[in-house]
C-alpha cells in the first residue's frame, strides 16, 4: 500500500503569486494563469492571507459569477454587491439577448 504524499506549493510559485498580488489587483483564476498554481492552492493562499490582512478586496466584477478582485495591502473591502433576484437575473438575461440579435 503505498500513501500519496501531498505536494506543497513551489516557493518560487508563492514568491509569483506575491509578485503578481502587488502589481494590481488580481482574479483567483488570472492568478492561476500567471502563476501555475493549482485553484484550490491559489485560493487557499487568498484566503489565509486575507485573513492575516495582507491583502484586501479591492473590487467586484459581477460578469457571470460575482468574483472579488484581491490586491496587495491593508485597504478596506469593497462592498459585495447584492445578489440578484430571479426576477432580476431573467431581465438581465432577455436584454442581453435582445442586444445581441
Amino acid at each position: 500500500m503505498s500513501v500519496l504524499k501531498r505536494k506543497s506549493a513551489r516557493p518560487e510559485a508563492i514568491c509569483a503569486l506575491i509578485s503578481a498580488m502587488q502589481a494590481c489587483s488580481k482574479t483567483a483564476p488570472e492568478l492561476v494563469e500567471e502563476t501555475g498554481l493549482s485553484l484550490p492552492t491559489v485560493i487557499n493562499w487568498l484566503r489565509a492571507a486575507h485573513g492575516a490582512r495582507l491583502i484586501y478586496i479591492a473590487a467586484w466584477s459581477n460578469d457571470r459569477n460575482t468574483t472579488a478582485h484581491y490586491a496587495w495591502g491593508r485597504g478596506t473591502d469593497a462592498a459585495r454587491p447584492p445578489v440578484m433576484s430571479p426576477a432580476q437575473r431573467m431581465a438581465k438575461h432577455r436584454q442581453a439577448k435582445k442586444n445581441n440579435m
